[in-house]
């Protein structure tokens, strides 16, 4: 898929694949997921991806992970029960990050931030506030628009290491976790330590996304 590869990495790298052929990637795990809730006993579905020797990749090709099991995964529960006690909770979050000046983008109904309280100090989402469903339940165009805003991060970040995740349930807002794994882990007993430099690096992707 590129040309002229200069290093392993550039084999590796997701953000080289093209938007389209990254749309072409989200439209297969849809069909997957399909596949996937045909049998009974699945119940809940994370889509994975991981970057890079730092963030425990191992496939020397670029690939995907599409995880079915009979319940939701512990991070997903967790924040289901987190928005359950408190519908407001993401929108609360939105408007907090508005003010911080770390939203990325906002645009058809998907919202991407830097995010401060990631588990990494370089952690972006991507989310769609008013959709509580599965990536199945989405239009085309809305599929498109989730697809291409969590591509447009994953160029940016290109070779770095990196993982992504996409979190679904029918009583949660469809969202992303991307976690670029090149810096160090920094939060301390679940203390906030907001890195100085996660506001330039918001504004550096905005600049990066307006040029491209």
């Amino acid at each position: 898929f590129i040309q002229s590869p200069r290093t392993a990495s550039d084999l590796l790298c997701t953000g080289l694949l093209g938007e389209d052929h990254f749309l072409n990637l989200i439209e297969t795990d849809v069909r997957v997921m399909r596949c996937a809730f045909e049998n009974r006993h699945v119940h809940a579905v994370v889509v994975r991806k991981n970057q890079g020797r730092e963030s425990g990749a191992s496939q020397p090709h670029v690939h995907q992970q599409i995880i079915g099991s009979r319940r939701p995964q512990p991070a997903v529960i967790q924040e289901a029960e987190a928005y359950r006690a408190d519908p407001s909770l993401f929108s609360e979050l939105l408007d907090l990050f508005e003010r911080l000046n770390l939203i990325i983008d906002n645009d058809n109904g998907v919202v991407t931030y830097a995010s401060p309280i990631g588990a990494f100090p370089r952690s972006y989402d991507v989310i769609m506030p008013e959709h509580r469903g599965m990536l199945t339940d989405l239009s085309g165009p809305q599929l498109e628009e989730f697809a291409r805003a969590l591509y447009r991060i994953l160029r940016v970040l290109g070779p770095l290491p990196l993982d992504y995740e996409i979190h679904q349930g029918h009583d949660l807002p469809l969202h992303a976790h991307i976690n670029a794994r090149l810096y160090p882990y920094s939060n301390v007993a679940g203390t906030l330590n907001i890195p100085s430099t996660l506001l330039d690096s918001a504004v550096a992707i905005r600049k990066a996304l307006s040029r491209a």
